[in-house]
Formats: structure tokens, C-alpha cells, sequence
């Protein structure tokens, strides 16, 4: 019977895992000629309006999966706007996995962010990208490669010197 119970503590402390993150994986691209060049949408804004990736063509873009039950998301969000305050040559895109605007509307307001935050309530962008567990972070390029992926929490000592060998911020 205990043997029973530690299977059962170990399986639900997995899926915990894979849901918020598992393990981080950081990938850097470069813009290489192995890069994959990223998929074209358009979402809805949290408040109105409409987002489509492909009009940002020419600018970095940071496009974060996250829900506002995920600790790890919670935890980067707030460097997120930082990162939005402070690199105008990058634009922040967040965007929600799975929920509704009357649930993610007031912890955005709560919180006070001002980057655009998109919604994905029936995952179809989160699915269409692999997306599998959370915080899930990629940058698409000018030319619209991928140029960097991170699965899991950004870490901010990490992501800054990334930003300065590629933004020189």
C-alpha cells in the first residue's frame, strides 16, 4: 500500500513537472541557416484588436506562452516588463494559454502590465508550436527565423547577455 502511494505521489509530481516547465532547455539559433523560420498568425488582444505576427516583420519578438496558474510564468512576467520597458527595439507578446479574457484581464490589470497580451483560449497557436508545458519563450527575428527558444522560467542573467550580444543593450 505505501509502495502504491509513492507511485502515485511520484506520477502527480511529473505531471506537475511537465506542466509548469519541466526541465529548462535554452536554444540559440542565430539566425542560422538552420533556423526555423516562425509561423504566421493573428490573435486577439487582451481588450480589443487584433495582433499579426508577420506585420512586425523587421523587429525582434519575444512571444511567451503562459497562464496565470503557472507559478514560473508568474515569476518572469514582471522581467518581461521590464525587458518591454527597456528594449524598444524589441516588442513583448504574451500570449495566454487556454484561458478567457475575464479570467486574464485582472491579473494583467492587478499586476500592471503594459506589454500586448494576446489570447489562445482553445490553444490552437499553443498546439500549432509544440507547446507542451509552461513558461514556453522563443524570438523571432527580423527576417522571421527563430533565433531563440527557452523552455521554461526566462532567467534574467541569462536572457540579458543575450540581448546584448544581439540588441547591444
Amino acid at each position: 500500500m505505501k509502495q502504491a502511494k509513492w507511485i502515485g505521489l511520484f506520477v502527480v509530481s511529473l505531471l506537475v513537472l511537465v506542466a509548469c516547465g519541466g526541465g529548462d532547455s535554452v536554444s540559440t539559433d542565430g539566425g542560422s541557416a538552420t533556423a526555423d523560420l516562425a509561423t504566421d498568425f493573428t490573435m486577439a488582444s487582451l481588450g480589443g484588436g487584433e495582433v499579426t505576427l508577420s506585420e512586425l516583420r523587421g523587429q525582434y519578438v519575444l512571444v511567451n506562452f503562459w497562464a496565470t496558474w503557472c507559478i514560473p510564468c508568474r515569476k518572469e512576467m514582471p522581467y518581461l516588463q521590464e525587458v518591454h520597458d527597456k528594449h524598444e527595439d524589441l516588442v513583448v507578446l504574451a500570449v495566454n494559454m487556454g484561458e478567457d479574457e475575464e479570467r486574464v484581464q485582472p491579473f494583467i490589470d492587478d499586476m500592471g502590465f503594459t506589454f500586448p497580451v494576446l489570447l489562445d483560449p482553445s490553444d490552437d497557436l499553443t498546439r500549432e508550436h509544440n507547446v507542451r508545458g509552461l513558461p514556453v519563450s522563443f524570438i523571432v527575428g527580423p527576417d522571421g527565423d527563430i533565433v531563440y527558444r527557452r523552455v521554461g522560467e526566462i532567467l534574467p542573467e541569462e536572457f540579458d547577455v543575450w540581448l546584448a550580444d544581439n540588441l547591444g543593450s
